[in-house]
């Protein structure tokens, strides 16, 4: 059949104006005509967020709060029951301000360390093996180590901040101070007697043999200052919408005194065959120092899960190395008027210097609140929580053998433990 393109035009033209007329409905259809068949729909924001959230959570809020505005065409608005999601903060951030924050916590801690035991008590079983003197009786089955034991005390720490304009990064500087004075002592009745942990038997160098010390009351004072110095460079990240964490990684600073002060009375008060008494030194005062200074390297990671806008729950954990220097003192005296030695005579005056590695280790976990006030201008946080710290050998203390005149002496090496209730608050402006 031939070709004929006069009968060929009419109907290209016919299809180009039906195919137009089709486009033309449908992008009005789109728009929100008055059909009403294709409602705007709003994809969900908190369900489409990326794993790793790097912008301002509280811009993206007022960004998904513009998007999911109701449309002015009451035939395509959206539902206004629909809860709206939250975002959980990555950073807290204020419109308009310095960028900076500031810090105080309210502390309630107590510190323990092993090693720190100052006496034995025990019932009376020895009398006299050394004609008219002194018994060389030992501690029995039934004898019970006395040791300083620990009390509750305040402390603070405070900090400043600033956020930098740079990829979420932040600089954060605290200072935690923390004291701590505990004190215990004991008593012997007629049918008990007191052995002590602390220091030579000045009689062993006089007489050649191997003697108990004991006495007849002991008092012992545990004195800690604990102060420590932080530095940090965090970065915030949103893990999920509603968990985020910052990792963080600086120095720290750490002055840890301690002082371990005893107090013998009544030493080898005994009765010898004839039952009376003998007193061979009144007093008997013991002074130790474990003091340590030292710096190093410190990181961690902070988490925070919100489960409501403004509550959520909170783990922080960290570690530090530090290089210190320990300077340690051991030194008694004889008070009152002794029956073999003359008052004020130290039978041991040590003192020792050594530079060491310390690890330290702090978790805390609790609940937080946050909330922005006069249109994200200001923040407000609150923490409740419990921290828990540890420091390894910090217990450096010279420990004397009593059995030994030549003075042979070991570190006690314990740890050093602190924990309790912290109240944190911060406000950022």
């Amino acid at each position: 059949m031939a070709w004929n393109p006069k009968k060929v035009w009419p109907l290209t033209v016919a299809s180009l104006v039906t195919y137009s007329g089709l486009l033309n409905g449908a992008d009005v259809g789109e728009s929100g005509n008055q059909s009403g068949e294709h409602p705007i729909v709003l994809r969900d924001q908190a369900a489409t967020a990326p794993l790793l959230s790097y912008s301002s959570p509280s811009r993206e809020y007022n960004n998904y709060s513009q998007k999911s505005k109701p449309a002015e065409n009451p035939m395509t608005a959206v539902d206004l029951n629909e809860e709206t999601p939250f975002l959980s903060d990555t950073r807290y951030e204020v419109q308009g301000g310095a960028n900076l924050f500031m810090t105080a916590d309210f502390l309630y801690w107590t510190a323990r360390e092993k090693g720190l035991a100052y006496a034995i008590k025990d019932g009376f079983r020895g009398v006299s093996t050394v004609p008219g003197f002194l018994s060389e009786s030992s501690p029995g089955h039934h004898a019970k180590v006395k040791e300083i034991g620990h009390t509750w005390n305040p402390g603070w720490r405070v900090g400043l901040g600033y956020n930098t304009p740079h990829d979420k990064w932040d600089l954060y500087l605290n200072w935690t101070h923390y004291r701590q004075d505990v004190h215990n002592s004991v008593h012997a009745n007629d049918h008990q007697q007191i052995f002590t942990l602390w220091q030579v038997n000045p009689l062993n160098a006089l007489t050649g043999r191997s003697f108990s010390c004991f006495c007849t009351e002991a008092k012992g004072e545990w004195k800690l200052h604990y102060d420590t110095l932080d530095l940090e460079l965090g970065r915030s990240f949103g893990f999920t919408p509603h968990l985020s964490l910052r990792p963080h990684v600086g120095v720290r600073a750490a002055r840890i005194y301690q002082d371990f002060e005893i107090h013998y009375k009544n030493l080898f008060e005994n009765r010898n065959a004839d039952n009376a008494r003998v007193r061979a030194i009144p007093k008997l005062d013991t002074d130790m120092r474990n003091h340590f200074l030292g710096l190093g390297l410190r990181g961690g990671v902070d988490t925070k899960w919100k489960f409501t806008r403004d509550w959520g729950v909170f783990a922080n954990g960290s570690g530090s190395i530090l290089w210190g220097r320990f300077n340690d003192k051991v030194k008694d005296k004889i008070i009152g008027q002794p029956l073999l030695v003359p008052s004020g005579t130290s039978m041991v005056d040590l003192h020792d210097h050594h530079v060491s590695f310390v690890g330290n280790l702090q978790i805390a976990l609790g609940m937080s609140w946050d909330h922005y006030f006069s249109d994200h201008r200001y923040h407000l946080g609150l923490t409740l929580g419990w921290e828990q710290l540890i420091w390894f050998n910090q217990n450096q203390l010279d420990h004397l053998d009593s059995e030994s005149v030549a003075g042979q002496f070991f570190k006690e090496t314990s740890n050093l433990g602190l924990s309790g209730v912290t109240l944190g608050a911060r406000f950022d402006f």
